[in-house]
């Protein structure tokens, strides 16, 4: 399932990535987006690294009049706005969720969660988002302390188990005893 997330706004401009990266570090959030990109002319995958782990979101800007803003609603037809579309990565989730706190508060915009039908006016996106970031940072720890569980599990048994053999043998089919149905029915017995 894919989740798409909006920040939209009227007034200011679209911030650069290195205002964006500043308002990241200024938060707290341990993240840095390609600072080469040009975020007007960039749709797709907006790569980033977080914690030192490369990842990124795909992202769209929305300009003024876009149809796409309009379609959701005719109120936004002077607005503008960035969409991240994300799937089942936590971590990309929480890189598309710091990338529209940073936004949001660099433009005085409104939140749209169009997956859940969640709209938040500009003054509570800030607060919400962080929530959400908190809550998606749990969730990376957690994935981040099972895939550890796993290699320890898999360690310990490739240790007292050693390596599996190369060639196993294989047990001989049984024998037919008549055909699916009329096994089924007790027909061959």
């Amino acid at each position: 399932m894919s989740m798409e997330n909006l920040v939209v706004w009227q007034d200011s401009g679209m911030p650069t990535v290195s205002e964006i990266n500043a308002k990241c570090q200024d938060s707290g959030h341990s993240v840095e987006f390609d600072s080469t990109i040009e975020m007007f002319n960039h749709t797709g995958y907006l790569p980033a690294k977080l914690d030192g782990h490369e990842t990124g979101f795909e992202f769209y800007y929305l300009s003024k009049d876009s149809p796409d803003l309009i379609e959701l609603d005719p109120y936004f037809k002077d607005s503008q706005g960035v969409m991240s579309v994300t799937r089942g990565d936590f971590r990309e989730n929480l890189v598309a969720l710091i990338f529209l706190q940073a936004v949001s508060q660099l433009t005085d915009g409104a939140y749209l969660g169009l997956s859940f039908d969640i709209a938040k006016n500009s003054a509570d996106t800030p607060g919400y988002l962080q929530s959400e970031i908190e809550g998606m940072r749990v969730e990376v720890e957690r994935e981040e302390r099972k895939a550890a569980e796993r290699l320890e599990r898999q360690k310990a048994r490739s240790e007292t188990e050693g390596p599996p053999p190369l060639h196993s043998e294989q047990k001989a089919a049984p024998k037919s005893k008549g055909s699916f149905w009329s096994r089924l029915f007790g027909l061959d017995q």
